[in-house]
């Protein structure tokens, strides 16, 4: 496991890395299929990075590596390669630059294993990738995501509505079995 002051910046607390752990250990089978729906560096990858090459994990990285909070970084996309290649994982995360909606498009239904939605926080955005994102897990698979707070009403609003409350919270995590 990498340090958690060596992970690549981003807003994946210690609670946070604890529940992705917690997911990509106990939730996805050896060899399993996951897709994380937002990236920015690959901290909350990266944090995974040891279970993703132990257990040989296949996960669809999917960002459109646009501006975050309206700041644009030209070198994101290279930095998150560099990431994931420091990690040793190159050959398992496979990188989908492009709109979260249009990637699902060309995802066969029922083909993962997890799904975890941290891309755009604003209600809209949020139900949008459940909703493209769902039919691509398996039957007993799950959907995630982050930001489950007070902060991100947009985030509980999309969860709630869509599912009721959450099976499962840990740190800013929110899981739903499916």
């Amino acid at each position: 496991m990498i340090a958690y002051d060596q992970l690549p910046v981003g807003w994946f607390y210690p609670d946070d890395v604890a529940a992705y752990r917690w997911a990509y250990e106990e939730l996805v089978p050896e060899g399993g299929h996951t897709a994380e729906v937002g990236v920015y560096y690959g901290r909350s990858l990266i944090s995974v990075s040891d279970i993703i090459k132990r257990k040989r994990i296949h996960v669809a990285a999917v960002d459109n590596f646009g501006p975050v909070f309206g700041q644009y970084d030209p070198t994101r996309l290279l930095r998150v390669m560099r990431h994931m290649g420091i990690a040793g994982v190159p050959d398992l995360v496979a990188i989908c630059v492009g709109d979260s909606l249009e990637i699902a498009n060309q995802v066969k239904e029922h083909a993962l294993d997890l799904v975890f939605v941290d891309a755009e926080h604003d209600y809209a955005s949020v139900i949008a990738d459940i909703r493209a994102w769902e039919p691509k897990i398996k039957v007993g698979g799950w959907i995630s995501g982050h930001d489950y707070s007070d902060g991100d009403p947009g985030v509980v609003a999309a969860v709630n509505e869509k599912y009721g409350k959450p099976h499962h919270l840990k740190g800013w995590c929110w899981f739903v079995q499916l």
